[in-house]
């Protein structure tokens, strides 16, 4: 895919400690491959824009961006997931123009447990935010 637009990448893969220490440290030049979507839903988008935010990981500090994740903030504590969900939608067109990041593909997962192991049918995430901890 990379090749086909005249861009060489070279993958480093790693264990799990040191992918999760160059990501909380922000310690990579040009690009730092995330294991879900960074743009989905407006819970998540309250997650990745802004300047301290986690999952920030392109850097964004876009006034409209911040707006935006304010007014899905305030929609939601105040238990209106329809607005907040309203505000998304039509937030993502803009998102989208501006190519923060690339995206692509999510990867396939799998979920395999243990017969024995009861009231466990293959849940990810014990929340709103999917962040695949259940296990944890």
């Amino acid at each position: 895919m990379w090749q086909k637009v005249n861009v060489d990448i070279t993958l480093q893969p790693g264990d799990f400690g040191v992918y999760n220490t160059i990501w909380a440290q922000r310690n990579y030049p040009d690009l730092l491959y995330g294991t879900m979507a960074g743009s989905g839903t407006y819970r998540r988008a309250t997650n990745y824009l802004g300047t301290g935010a986690g999952w920030n990981l392109s850097y964004v500090n876009n006034p409209k961006a911040l707006a935006a994740r304010d007014q899905m903030v305030s929609l939601f504590n105040a238990g209106d997931d329809a607005g907040a969900d309203k505000v998304n939608k039509d937030f993502m067109p803009y998102v989208l123009v501006q190519a923060w990041v690339t995206p692509t593909p999510a990867q396939r997962v799998h979920s395999f447990w243990w017969s024995w192991l009861k009231n466990y049918h293959g849940e990810a995430s014990p929340g709103i935010i999917n962040e695949w901890q259940w296990t944890q």
